[in-house]
């Protein structure tokens, strides 16, 4: 989610050719979370009307000209934004009940996945979230940004039969620094969620049956499924520290 991040504006009024010809403008940030929070802040600048999100990348306004949102900046009437690039096009995360899977940054290829109320990554299975904000908002869409505090419960459509949602458990939450399912509201910021305090840690599965136990019979169990008893699962752990990755919402 770091590094350089695009975002195409449009001026929209359809009746004024040459200015929607000028204001096509291309923004330019650090990341994905400054933009959602560029965006959150021209939502309350009178300049600004109109301002749309069809898309994380693709935005567009009515405002009384097509330069409005490089006088925002010229005039430092949204704070903390100066590192923000506004480029004119010569040429050609929401909120509100969506459901997302959810991968890592540095492995995109792992996806997470529930598994008996654990949370676990997989490269062939992955289970859909819904990611709402804590206190609903009416009118205009909401853009999550890293300091919002929102609930995550999970799809259950899209988990496997042995994720059985029991007592209502389906809200994601940390359990003794594990992520489990719970069936209690749990408050996280969309920071915590996404921004490096979520890790894997390879340990073994609780629920699975040593291979050295002597209820299981060696002769009887083929050496694959034995194999996959004993392999440590990766699971979703909350730290505290550095050690979490970065995650999207896909």
């Amino acid at each position: 989610m770091s590094g350089l991040y695009y975002v195409f504006v449009k001026y929209l009024p359809a009746d004024k050719v040459q200015a929607t010809n000028w204001g096509r403008l291309m923004l330019c940030f650090p990341s994905r979370y400054d933009a959602d929070e560029f965006y959150r802040a021209l939502q309350g600048i009178p300049q600004i009307v109109g301002l749309v999100r069809s898309s994380a990348q693709f935005w567009g306004h009515s405002s009384r000209g097509w330069d409005q949102i490089h006088l925002v900046q010229s005039l430092g009437l949204v704070e903390g934004f100066r590192n923000v690039i506004s480029t004119v096009l010569l040429n050609d995360g929401l909120a509100g009940g969506r459901a997302f899977p959810l991968i890592t940054n540095p492995v995109p290829s792992f996806y997470w996945f529930v598994h008996d109320d654990h949370i676990h990554t997989s490269e062939d299975r992955r289970t859909k979230f819904c990611v709402e904000l804590a206190v609903p908002t009416s009118g205009a869409v909401q853009a999550m940004i890293r300091d919002d505090e929102v609930m995550v419960s999970v799809i259950t459509e899209t988990t496997t039969s042995a994720a059985v949602m029991k007592d209502g458990k389906k809200y994601l939450a940390v359990v003794e620094g594990r992520l489990l399912l719970s069936a209690t509201r749990y408050l996280w910021t969309f920071r915590d969620l996404v921004c490096g305090r979520i890790g894997v840690r390879w340990e073994p599965d609780p629920m699975v049956v040593d291979s050295d136990d002597d209820s299981v019979d060696e002769e009887e169990t083929p050496f694959h499924s034995r194999r996959a008893q004993t392999a440590p699962r990766p699971l979703l752990v909350y730290m505290a520290g550095t050690g979490g990755d970065e995650w999207e919402l896909c």
